[in-house]
């Protein structure tokens, strides 16, 4: 047993002398939570729950009172009301809704917003993104944040980030907190897939 125990304990103080004599170099690390947490806390504020007599989504604000959401969340609708993260409730008055893809503009009267920066390009596949929006819709006003990456892009953006219908008509969010489409969740047998249709629209408009 001695034979066998005292070349380790040799070897173990050699190996703690040689890591005294070295400089100890802290490297920072940040957590891959961090971005995620900024995102989060930047635009939760822009983004709203949509109410409406045949459902609920999700929206975000791109302009003074101006609401962007997926056009077959309110296609039909009667009315429409959003719901602000802070849990302020207003009418929407006027609905413009895109011919040639499922997008939609609400205005409101209400609070302002802050207006969220939209992204001037396509993100690629393995990107980072995040989706914000209410996946459990009436049954529980809160917003919710689910990441992934791009799996696709051929007409519809593929992203592989949870989504709820609840989630149809929130913002996909690059690391940079700039909105690069719109969530507009299909159901493919009985699994529903994250699909995000490309903006096309901008502050400017």
């Amino acid at each position: 047993m001695k034979k066998i125990l005292l070349p380790w304990l040799v070897a173990t103080m050699l190996l703690l002398s040689m890591a005294a004599m070295c400089p100890v170099v802290y490297v920072p690390v940040t957590p891959a939570t961090s971005v995620q947490a900024n995102v989060y806390s930047m635009a939760k504020v822009s983004c709203v729950t949509v109410m409406t007599d045949t459902g609920s989504g999700s929206g975000f604000c791109v302009g003074e009172e101006l609401i962007a959401i997926a056009k077959h969340v309110v296609e039909d609708a009667k009315w429409v009301l959003i719901i602000t993260a802070s849990g302020r409730t207003f009418p929407v008055y006027e609905v413009t809704q895109s011919e040639k893809t499922d997008l939609a503009l609400l205005k409101y009267f209400g609070d302002v917003l802050p207006v969220l920066n939209l992204s001037g390009g396509v993100p690629s596949v393995g990107d980072n993104v995040f989706v914000i929006g209410s996946p459990l819709g009436v049954k529980e006003f809160r917003l919710y944040l689910t990441t992934g990456i791009v799996g696709s892009v051929d007409g519809l953006i593929f992203v592989t980030a949870d989504v709820n219908p609840g989630n149809s008509g929130g913002p996909l969010f690059n690391e940079r907190g700039e909105v690069v489409g719109v969530v507009v969740a299909k159901l493919f047998r009985t699994t529903i897939l994250g699909f995000v249709c490309r903006l096309c629209f901008s502050n400017k408009n």
